[in-house]
């Protein structure tokens, strides 16, 4: 079965580096600005992940475009192997201890990144989340559907109890703060690994995005979902995000 992958990334207007960056198949991409583009893939077994690297430590861009090559890594090794199975928890757990080898000293110590990937294998698609980066299923009518929850410290108080249940979205920036994320700091091994699985029919799709454009999505995309110009619509979100 061919599908179509979509991807773009853009700083927006303020002097700062990339953090973000993505991974689809075997190649990790971070720009500055990485125009809207489609390709034609296999879906049999397809590897696409966005990272974002977390900007309050050291080096948040270098542990993002790092963790997704280790990623990569981690794919080819197996099916170098001959093993035809989705990337597990077990594997993150080990990109991260290998992102310790490689940043855990000098000034990139304490790198961290969000992480959300999507492993497509057969009919399958096999989701894998740290942090608040998301993933969206797309229906075919055009509604989103989150399938990720947010690794923050309000997310975290909501499900203790702590809090009423609220638009989190509102809270301020303290309360929205990471409460896991992947860390090349070799005493930081306890961070939450999120896995899911679902199995997408015909006209459906999947969204992975960082907390940028979360926050300039609508509720729908059924104005334009499916047609010809979803390039378009859906990648500019990245550049409208930016550029607010």
């Amino acid at each position: 079965m061919i599908i179509n992958v979509a991807y773009a990334s853009d700083i927006g207007h303020l002097p700062r580096k990339q953090q973000d960056a993505l991974l689809f198949c075997d190649r990790v991409i971070q720009a500055p600005a990485v125009q809207p583009t489609v390709e034609d893939v296999q879906a049999e077994d397809c590897l696409s992940a966005v990272a974002d690297g977390v900007t309050l430590g050291p080096a948040g861009g270098i542990a993002s475009r790092t963790l997704l090559e280790i990623l990569a890594e981690l794919w080819r090794e197996s099916r170098g192997r001959g093993e035809l199975r989705p990337l597990s928890a077990r594997d993150i757990r080990t990109a991260q201890f290998r992102l310790c080898e490689r940043l855990a000293h000098a000034r990139t110590r304490g790198a961290a990144t969000t992480l959300v990937m999507a492993h497509l294998l057969d009919d399958a698609a096999h989701i894998l989340h740290v942090g608040d980066s998301r993933a969206y299923r797309i229906t075919a009518a055009g509604d989103l559907c989150c399938l990720t929850k947010d690794h923050t410290a309000a997310r975290r108080l909501i499900e203790e109890g702590e809090i009423p249940d609220c638009d989190v979205e509102q809270l301020g920036s303290i309360m929205r703060s990471l409460d896991g994320a992947i860390i090349a700091d070799y005493a930081a091994d306890d961070f939450p690994v999120d896995v899911s699985t679902v199995r997408l029919t015909v006209g459906e799709g999947l969204l992975l995005c960082t907390d940028g454009v979360i926050d300039a999505l609508p509720d729908t995309v059924g104005g334009w979902w499916g047609q010809d110009s979803l390039t378009d619509h859906a990648l500019r979100l990245v550049v409208y995000s930016n550029a607010r």
